[in-house]
């Protein structure tokens, strides 16, 4: 009729008087409609046609900040993502207006990391001592890269990575050390980097676990011209109380109690694989009650996990009250503030409270299948508030220690990890494993990161975590 007008937008081509359309590919970057003023784009965004075909919509383009050009961009509309600091801009001049809970030496300053988004340490120099700390889970004999890289190649890896840092850590907590870990040919290389393991015995029957053949699966190197060996030892869950778990040559928590050379100072770690979720055999991808139900199970084995932990921990300070004490490893958990920060998950569980999405989820397990505890905030939850030792991870971020925009995912860079994530990541749930805690009585967080690279994703599919701390030498 002779009024009408055909819509012609969507239909997959440029048509007159349209400036896009949703079926026209198109590889505009946001950059590309800049104007004469350039702004900075977060990576990932891009324009798309909007409804009518008349222009661009740049909902998906996360303006940024210009790090380094001496303005201290700052805004409080979530679609900019704003600067911490500049330059010496948002930098505080002293090293106490920088970190007041430290003591430093004379001189220095703080200053501004490289994309703008945090402070660092910069020239601020401890007045007292400093413990560095890594977490890592270097995995089983063939585990990583479809099978294809043999410990030795990656031992080989490990030490051109750990031989190159300038400051090397004090002790790591290594995780998943299999067998194939302790042979002469790695521990050689462990050696020649200045490091022994707490415990080279490969023993027949470890707690009762019929396995055989299992060295402790977590463990502890130590620089051996620093630290003594003080004690050591292991406890597996393989059949605790009764319970026989999924996986009981990973569950364990291991100790190392260390003393310092020069000062005297004692130091304790304990490494701990608690439980991963896994289906169980025959249970379909698309059952999600029974998936839930495989979850909580694996759940219920963590905060075993927590339980055992704990009764070390108490005995390890009757026996050494004074010691630092640092609990680190891959426990397999997600911090429940990470799902509750989530607006998917509290969108359908309704949930204001952990205690609220701890019901949720006992609801959706079917009947006859363990449920959680009313009373548990999760197993990370629970471990940080019983055994009364800070998470590393939590407190720089509270703090400013690290950015809240900064991919704190301990998962690298094997295809299921990035599936996993990226479907997380849709939920807003980051896959957070790995952890340390310390006792902040006697020790203070100067620095927490998740080290990534190649060379690491090769070492594992897990990237190490990355902690020191300041301590004052009695």
């Amino acid at each position: 009729p002779g009024s009408c007008v055909q819509n012609t937008c969507g239909n997959a081509r440029l048509d007159e008087g349209e400036v896009c359309d949703k079926g026209v590919l198109n590889d505009l970057k946001c950059s590309d409609l800049d104007g004469d003023t350039p702004r900075a784009w977060k990576a990932g965004g891009s324009p798309v046609c909007n409804d009518e075909c008349s222009g661009w919509d740049m909902s998906l383009c996360v303006e940024t900040a210009i790090c380094g050009d001496g303005i201290l961009s700052v805004s409080q509309d979530a679609s900019f993502e704003s600067e911490r600091c500049d330059g010496k801009l948002g930098v505080p001049d002293s090293c106490a207006a920088y970190r007041n809970d430290i003591v430093w030496k004379d001189g220095g300053s703080p200053a501004c990391n490289g994309d703008c988004t945090a402070l660092t340490q910069g020239s601020c120099t401890p007045a007292n001592a400093v413990l560095t700390f890594m977490n890592w889970n270097i995995l089983f004999e063939y585990e990583n890269n479809g099978g294809k890289d043999p410990v030795i190649d990656r031992a080989r890896r490990w030490h051109d990575i750990v031989s190159g840092y300038e400051v090397k850590p004090d002790f790591m907590n290594l995780l998943e050390a299999s067998p194939q870990w302790h042979t002469q040919e790695v521990t050689a290389l462990f050696e020649d980097a200045g490091y022994v393991w707490a415990d080279n015995e490969v023993c027949t029957v470890c707690s009762g676990n019929p396995d055989g053949q299992r060295a402790p699966l977590s463990n502890v190197i130590y620089l051996k011209d620093k630290f003594q060996l003080l004690d050591h030892g292991h406890v597996s869950f393989f059949n605790a109380d009764g319970v026989t778990y999924q996986n009981p040559d990973k569950t364990i928590v291991f100790y190392a109690v260390l003393q310092e050379k020069t000062s005297g100072e004692v130091f304790v770690s304990m490494s701990s694989h608690w439980e991963a979720n896994n289906l169980k055999n025959g249970t379909q991808t698309d059952d999600w009650a029974n998936i839930v139900g495989d979850i909580v199970e694996h759940e219920n084995n963590r905060l075993y996990g927590v339980k055992q932990s704990i009764d070390v921990l108490r005995q390890l300070r009757a026996k050494y009250p004074d010691a630092h004490y640092l609990y680190a490893g891959d426990f397999n958990t997600i911090d429940l503030d990470i799902p509750m920060g989530s607006p998917f998950i509290t969108a359908i569980s309704g949930a204001s409270t952990k205690a609220e999405l701890v019901q949720f989820i006992n609801n959706i397990v079917p009947d006859g299948r363990m449920t959680l505890p009313e009373n548990t905030e999760g197993s990370h939850d629970d471990m940080e508030r019983l055994s009364g030792l800070t998470d590393a991870r939590s407190l720089a971020l509270s703090a400013s220690l690290i950015s809240p925009n900064e991919d704190l995912s301990t998962t690298s860079g094997e295809p299921a990890s990035i599936a996993i994530r990226s479907l997380l990541a849709s939920v807003n749930i980051k896959i957070i494993l790995d952890y340390a805690l310390y006792s902040a009585n006697n020790l203070t967080l100067m620095s927490y990161q998740v080290v990534t690279g190649e060379d690491y994703e090769y070492v594992s599919d897990h990237y190490p975590v990355l902690t020191s701390y300041v301590y004052v030498v009695k």
